[in-house]
Formats: C-alpha cells, structure tokens, sequence
C-alpha cells in the first residue's frame, strides 16, 4: 500500500533552501507515495507548484502564514479528506504553523506521524541560545516564552531532522526530552548535475556569491572586500547570483564605490550549475546559515571556497584546507583571503579538487535522501 504524504509549506519570498529540499523529499517519495502540498500562491512559488504539479503532486492554495479560522477549518478538510500518514512540516518559518499544528493533532482525524525538517531556528531559539553563550541580557519573560513555546513546537513531533549540527544543540538545548526524537542529517548536492567545468569563457578572474538579497546573506562585505582586492587587481569580476529586497541598496553600494563595470548582478538563476561553473572563486558572506546549499554546490564544481564562519561552516570547510573561514563581518579578514587565492592559482586548484572529492565522498545527494528515508519510514511501522 502506498503512503499517503501531505507536506505542509509556508509561503516564501525567494526561492532558497528549504524549496530545494522539498524538491528532494518529493524526488525521494516519488512512485511509492502518494503526495500532496498545502503551498499558499505567490509569485515565488509559481514556479515550484508547478514542478510539484508535473511531479503529480497535488497542490492546496492555503496560505499557512494566515492564522484565521478559515485557515485552520480549510487546513482540517484536505487532511480529513486526504487523511495522510505522514504529515511533514517543511519551512525555515516553521513557528507561524505552532497554533494550526497544535489544533489539527487535537482535532484532526487520523493518526498521522508529524515530521519536522529544521532549516532554522523557531522565533525566540537564537536568542535564547546567545544569552546562554554570551551573557547578553534579555530579559527573563522573554526566554521564558519562547523556550516554553519552542517546547511545546518541538513536541509536536514524532520526528525532527536538523540539516544543521549547531541547531541541534540548540534545540535539544531548550527541549532536551526531544533528543530521542531529533536527528542531524546534512543537506546533499547533485554531484552529476553540479560538476566542474570542461572549458572557461572568461579571460577574467570570476569571483561569486549566490542567495537571496536579505540583511541575513551580508552581501555589503562580499562587496566591500571585493572592492579593497579590485584596486590592485583590475582583471578580476564579482558576480553576484540571486534575487531579493536589499537589490536596490547594493546597486547603490556598488556606484558609490564606483564598481559598476566590475560587479553584476544576475538575478535568479534557473539553471545556477552554469553560474558556478563561470567562477574561479566562492564566497559565502553570511550572518547566519545552517548548513549552507551553495557552499556544498560550489564544492561540487570544485571551487576554493571562503565562508564566513556561520552554522555548520566549520564542519564543511577546514581552513586553509579547502578554503579560509572568516570572522562574520570583517572585511579585512575577508579580502586579505580573497586576496590570497587571487594570487595562488595553485592553492585555488588544490582547493577545488578537494571539495570535489568531499562532495562525492561525503555529501552527494544519494546519500542524504537514502538516510532521510530511513529516519521516515520506520515511524510507519510503530
């Protein structure tokens, strides 16, 4: 008999991470289950509904984001109607869902197992975890209710997947009665689809980031060191992959260092395997990530890599290894290692060829969707 899946999606601005992985999931239960998802229509999601549409995927126009009545009483009829044995939440912005998922499993029929899949951490998680580590003072109520909401959230799971080694401790950190429960399997690539390139088009030296234009991607200091490096180096090029709301103001931050002709900004990218493949060097500038898409696409087509030291980057990159690790924020930090593997072809050779390796060895997309699977199917059996 074939299981029967609902995926539960909030609404996102771009597509990011979390998309790509519920491709994966879709991909990895396809023929042997029957699929379903609860994705609210706007202009980012159009694309992927339709690649769930052509999956046979049927999709439900209930925007999760909403917490009206009409939100919970439409979300209790497709899963009544449906009634799917595995119901699996799969967002980066997963704490709008804590009141909905709260009043299905009290009211809802069936006996559907709940899986969670953590991208980042529930609203309230960081916080906590940075009074812990740092002392900084956030008032008492505050920690409170958010560890006793997180609490709650997390037990509403019969099984919780962290794609981030660093959000497992934080979570089991607020809820340590989850730890049975929660499992840390890394993100995967595709090393067939994300391969190095047999030929270059560009007499340049290409430097590139890719991910959604937010404060959280930090693209100002991928910019600004890129800018300190370009001066002595007038034959290299930043390209800049990815769509969002800061696009204007770095636009703006690229004219007033009087860059134009040296940065570009592509957009998003249909088909990034071309985009990585045009590049010499990668750069992640981020304030916070879990464990990082791009970086494993960019290991992938074999590229030297420099990160800043955010998530789980520490146990993808060894530094001075297949790449440089970098102080969040520091621009000098960063360009003195851009710097670097501008001058040392060599270096950035070597790089390259071992984060192809670990990409095939270790984090090639078989691997983690065969453990994902796995972790799912036995919740069936109990």
């Amino acid at each position: 008999m074939k299981n029967n899946i609902l995926y539960l999606e909030v609404p996102g601005e771009v597509f990011g991470g979390a998309r790509r992985y519920l491709l994966d999931l879709i991909y990895l239960f396809k023929g042997d289950s029957e699929q379903h998802c609860i994705i609210g229509k706007n202009k980012v999601n159009a694309s992927v509904i339709s690649i769930l549409e052509n999956a046979n995927v049927t999709c439900y126009d209930i925007n999760l984001t909403s917490k009206d009545q009409a939100t919970i009483v439409n979300l209790y009829n497709v899963i009544s109607k449906i009634e799917p044995n595995i119901i699996y939440v799969n967002n980066s912005n997963s704490n709008v869902l804590d009141n909905v998922i709260n009043y299905i499993k009290q009211y809802g029929k069936g006996n559907a197992k709940w899986v969670y899949t953590m991208h980042l951490p529930p609203k309230g998680l960081s916080q906590y975890i940075e009074s812990h580590s740092i002392k900084k003072h956030i008032p008492f109520t505050f920690l409170y209710k958010y560890r006793k909401r997180n609490e709650i959230f997390f037990k509403s799971f019969d099984k919780i997947i962290s794609v981030s080694n660093k959000y497992l401790q934080m979570a089991t950190s607020i809820a340590p009665t989850i730890e049975e429960n929660i499992i840390y399997i890394p993100n995967g690539v595709n090393t067939k689809e994300f391969s190095p390139p047999t030929t270059r088009s560009s007499d340049k030296l290409i430097i590139g980031g890719c991910g959604r234009l937010s404060e959280m991607k930090n693209f100002p200091l991928l910019i600004k060191a890129f800018s300190q490096v370009q001066s002595a180096n007038k034959n290299i090029e930043l390209r800049i992959a990815g769509e969002g709301n800061t696009l204007e103001e770095l636009k703006r931050l690229r004219t007033e260092l009087g860059l134009e002709k040296s940065i570009h900004f592509l957009g998003h990218q249909e088909n990034p395997q071309e985009f990585y493949k045009e590049l010499d060097v990668f750069i992640l500038s981020s304030n916070r990530e879990a464990f990082p898409f791009v970086i494993l696409e960019a290991m992938a087509t074999g590229l030297p890599i420099i990160a800043t030291n955010v998530g789980d980057v520490p146990l993808m990159l060894q530094h001075d290894v297949n790449g440089y690790i970098c102080p969040s924020d520091d621009v000098s930090a960063l360009s003195r290692r851009l710097n670097q593997l501008i001058s040392n072809e060599e270096k950035r050779n070597d790089m390259g060829k071992i984060n192809r390796e670990l990409a095939q060895s270790k984090y090639s997309r078989e691997q983690y969707l065969l453990k994902t699977k796995s972790e799912i199917l036995p919740l069936l059996e109990k």
